[in-house]
This record gives C-alpha cells, structure tokens and sequence, in this order.
C-alpha cells in the first residue's frame, strides 16, 4: 500500500494544481481574453468528454466500492479465525496471532495493487491453522470454521489481486486529457473583457480539472482511504490485542489520522519501494502531529 512517490505525488497534486490552475487561467482571460465565439467543434467535444469522464468516474467507483467491500470481510475474517482461535489455548492463539500480525503488516508494506506481496504471510497463515491438531468435538468444529473463513479470504485475495491491476490505460488517459484540454480552451476562447464571466468561467475550467484529478485518485484507490483503510485496520489491530501499525510517511502527510497518545508502530523505509530491508520499526505515542 506504500509509495513515497504516489504519497506525495497525492498531496501536490490535487490541492497546489487546483490552485495554481486557476490563478493562470484566471490571470489570462483577465489580461488576454477569447474571442467570446465558440467553434463548431466544442459541443461534440464537451459531449464526450462529458460522456466519457462519467462512465470512467462512475467506473472507478464501483471498482473502488468492490476492493473497499473486499477488504471490509477480509477485517472482520481476520479477526472471526484469531477470536476463533481462542479454544485451542493461549500458546496457538498468541502464534496466530503472530502469523496475522506480520500478514496486515504486508498488506500495509506494499501497495494495493501489489497486493500479491502478502500470499506468502497469508500462506504460512492458512498451512499453520490447517495443521492444528483437534483434541475434542468443539476444536474439530471451531477449526472446520477457522479452515471456511479461511477459504473465503483466499477467494478475496484473488478478486483484489484482479481489481487492483485493472486501471485506466495509458491510451484513455491521452483521450482523457485530450479532451479537457479541448474543453478547456473553448472556455477560453468564449471569455471577453467581463471580469464577472472570467471568473465563472474560470470556476467551471478549475471544476472540470477537479473532476479529472478525482478520477485519478479513483483510480489509483486512493479517494477517501483514510475512511475505508486505516481506520479499519487499525480498529483491527486493537481488537486483536496489537498495536497498530503504520509507514511514518502516512501518518506525517495526514493520510492516517491517529488519535493523540496513542501508541502505534511506525515503519520506516529507507530502500527504494518495493526493496523492505533493513525497514526499522519504532514503537512510539503518537503527539497528534506534534
């Protein structure tokens, strides 16, 4: 789930594009406006653009809602196998939940569309509980549903693995570009010296690049993944008795937000993603920010 670059590359690019998007485009139909006509072209161009972004926005967000939705049950059969777990003593249940500590950590390590990276933690997981040796009818049971759970998680995984990789293509990214930058000089060339109208049509230019650098951040399953990520997931380590785990550079961009005094994990990757040695991990109260 990490990328330094893919972090940061969130931050300036959504909110300083916006910004400095608009003051150019502002500043240039203030000081050279259009001609105040629209060419032949522009309502076939504005159609499909129109067309085309909200089949790929609303596209997204199913793709988006279905890996959310994923992740949701693979929380909640995380945590049924290690409660589960309980009736084979306090020895095997702190071993599954060793082996569960380093499958999340994984999964936090790489990004989503690397998903892939934590079969091997995942595997160890699935062999280890598989193995369990039953000593009555009530272990036999429990361990029936561990091995079901289980088995729907490995289903999960293959479902994320293909949602994951299936993102917008080179060639529809030109097309999407294309389009807006199309859409967005017949704004301009409708501009004429009117202050008022430069503004409102400045404000639409700005939206319909809003509405793009939205689309990428669906894409790149990032929209709101504070909400449908860490949180979960930190309400998951908790509830295994763990302390939550998280790469420092979440934390300090805001992506994750922790609760002041709390003490969590912080990851530090000094190696070029996807490279996890020599990956320090510090246990710390965290200061809000401080």
């Amino acid at each position: 789930m990490l990328d330094l670059e893919l972090m940061m590359d969130y931050l300036t690019r959504t909110s300083s594009i916006i910004v400095l998007f608009t003051i150019a485009f502002l500043t240039l139909v203030l000081v050279k406006p259009g001609e105040g006509d629209l060419p032949t072209y522009s309502s076939a161009a504005a159609g499909i653009f129109g067309i085309f972004i909200g089949f790929s926005i609303s596209n997204s967000r199913g793709r988006l809602n279905r890996v959310n939705q994923l992740l949701k049950t693979e929380n909640a059969n995380n945590l049924l196998v290690y409660r589960l777990s309980s009736v084979f003593g306090d020895e095997i249940q702190d071993k599954i939940r060793k082996l569960m500590d380093a499958y999340l950590i994984d999964q936090i390590d790489y990004r989503l569309d690397d998903f892939d990276r934590s079969g091997d933690t995942f595997h160890k997981l699935y062999e280890y509980i598989i193995n369990l040796e039953v000593k009555n009818d009530k272990q036999k049971m429990v361990l029936d549903s561990m091995i079901k759970t289980l088995n729907i998680s490995s289903s999960n995984r293959v479902q994320i693995e293909t949602i994951t990789t299936q993102r917008i293509s080179i060639f529809e990214w030109i097309s999407v570009w294309s389009l807006t930058f199309v859409v967005v000089f017949n704004l301009y060339l409708i501009t004429r010296h009117d202050a008022f109208q430069s503004i409102l049509i400045t404000i639409l230019a700005s939206a319909l690049i809003l509405l793009v650098l939205v689309l990428r951040d669906l894409n790149n399953l990032k929209w709101q993944k504070g909400i449908w990520t860490w949180k979960p997931l930190h309400n998951l380590f908790v509830n295994m008795d763990l302390l939550p785990y998280y790469p420092r550079i979440i934390v300090e961009i805001g992506e994750a937000k922790i609760p002041s005094g709390e003490k969590v994990r912080l990851a530090d990757y000094p190696n070029p993603y996807p490279d996890m040695t020599d990956k320090v991990i510090n246990v710390e109260e965290y200061d809000g920010g401080r």
